[in-house]
């Protein structure tokens, strides 16, 4: 007779006390025809995991996984009758993840879970923690997750994290999960502290990078829920290269579009403050074309406060000066492009001009 089991983060959650999301559960003693002649879909062919048929929360069979490759997909998959809930929980990645809980409400851990939640402590399951180079990116997004409540990686699994980032086994991985674990942890309460534990294991090069470009985001980044422009609020360190950061970790596209827009923003802070030199910040950015990208980086600039000029208050412009802009049209439109383009560009520095005159 089957056993189904609440497992990982929905346990861990709610152990600590913090609201629990998604639910996944695992089946112990069945196979995928029997779930499937129970209605359950298939959503992997990988890995033997379902939807649930009325809540749509995944199920998945108890499976063991052993390494024939490198990287974080390198495994052979066993599922079947005969696994055992604890060789289910052995595969996992930290202690505080492998603890199930029963239909009946019974606590089942057997690697000492519980003892590492009252303990604050993340620590790895056992030595195959070793054989996926993803969990280095995962340990760190939950020490930036948990740090708010004191929680700190053990001494052994930061050396095992650091026995993985100088195996190679890092360059293997794709960069879109880099990026999901990346989205995830600035999203987390305490995302610098991702950053930092990656330099710490070596996962990101201490040549290249320096703690001190991290720690801003312990202040800005509770400011916003965007990613774009959590990600973008790293631009406060003058010194960080941001692009270069962005193609080690596989930043999607439109997120680095955004970032650009805000250095833009803040390259011309730096710059000669005139009507030209902003009317040609609004144009290279396609700030009258795609006005509410530009808006949204406006408010982050505001929000960082990297300018000292209170004339260069780009709140204000924010608000104001853009919608003066947009409509700007041609007296006639029996002109040439090249004629209606310069009557629009000098009607439009004369109502920058007017507005900073009036701003001053």
């Amino acid at each position: 007779m089957s056993e189904v089991f609440l497992v990982g983060g929905a346990v861990r959650d709610k152990l600590l006390g913090i609201t629990v999301g998604e639910k996944d559960w695992v089946v112990v003693g069945s196979t995928n025809e029997e779930l499937l002649n129970q209605g359950y879909m298939q959503v992997g062919k990988d890995f033997p995991v379902f939807l649930h048929p009325k809540t749509k929360e995944q199920y998945a069979l108890a499976r063991k996984e052993k390494k024939i490759g490198s990287g974080h997909k390198g495994f052979e998959v066993e599922s079947g009758k005969e696994i055992t809930l604890k060789e289910d929980l052995e595969r996992r990645d930290l202690t505080i993840n492998a603890i199930a809980q029963s239909e009946e409400g019974e606590f089942i851990d057997p690697f000492g879970g519980m003892e590492d939640i009252k303990n604050k402590i993340i620590r790895k399951v056992s030595h195959s923690f070793l054989e996926d180079p993803l969990r280095v990116f995962r340990v760190a997004r939950f020490a930036a997750k948990l740090n708010h409540l004191k929680f700190s990686i053990d001494k052994e699994t930061l050396e095992t994290m650091k026995e993985i980032s100088i195996s190679g086994e890092l360059e293997t991985l794709p960069k879109e999960r880099l990026w999901k674990e990346t989205e995830k942890a600035i999203h987390e309460q305490s995302p610098h502290i991702y950053f930092l534990t990656l330099l710490e294991v070596g996962a990101l090069n201490k040549k290249k990078y320096k703690p001190e470009d991290f720690i801003s985001l312990a202040e800005i980044s509770n400011d916003t829920s965007s990613t774009k422009a959590r990600w973008a609020s790293l631009l406060i360190n003058d010194d960080l290269d941001v692009s270069k950061l962005e193609e080690e970790l596989g930043v999607p596209k439109k997120v680095r579009e955004f970032t650009c827009v805000c250095q833009d923003i803040f390259n011309f802070y730096k710059g000669e403050f005139s009507e030209d030199s902003l009317m040609n910040l609004i144009l290279k950015t396609d700030g009258l074309r795609r006005d509410d990208r530009f808006r949204q980086a406006l408010i982050l600039v505001n929000k960082l406060k990297k300018s000292k000029k209170k004339s260069k208050d780009l709140k204000l412009v924010n608000e104001e000066l853009l919608d003066l802009l947009i409509p700007v049209s041609p007296t006639s439109k029996d002109q040439s492009g090249e004629e209606i383009a310069k009557e629009v560009q000098l009607k439009r520095l004369a109502i920058i001009k007017k507005y900073l005159l009036d701003h001053e």
